[in-house]
């Protein structure tokens, strides 16, 4: 599968970073299980973690093909 960004996640994902400052990189791997990087590192909390996976499901919700381009990939926020 290609290796930019799904059309429909872009600027989702692009939101959530912009929201949650504390968020410099997320992962989610081939079981769908999130991983936070955070800093400074306590913010990465359960709350958190829940709010990202939530934003995430509502952004593929009714495009498969969006949800499972998510599997094994990680985001990292861009810093210019």
């Amino acid at each position: 599968m290609d290796r930019r960004a799904h059309p429909v996640l872009q600027a989702g994902i692009q939101r959530l970073f912009q929201e949650h400052p504390a968020i410099w990189a997320f992962s989610i791997d081939a079981k769908g299980e999130l991983a936070l990087d955070c800093w400074p590192r306590e913010s990465a909390s359960d709350e958190l973690s829940a709010q990202v996976m939530q934003r995430l499901l509502e952004l593929v919700d009714g495009e498969a093909e969006a949800a499972a381009w998510l599997f094994g990939r990680t985001f990292a926020r861009v810093l210019h």
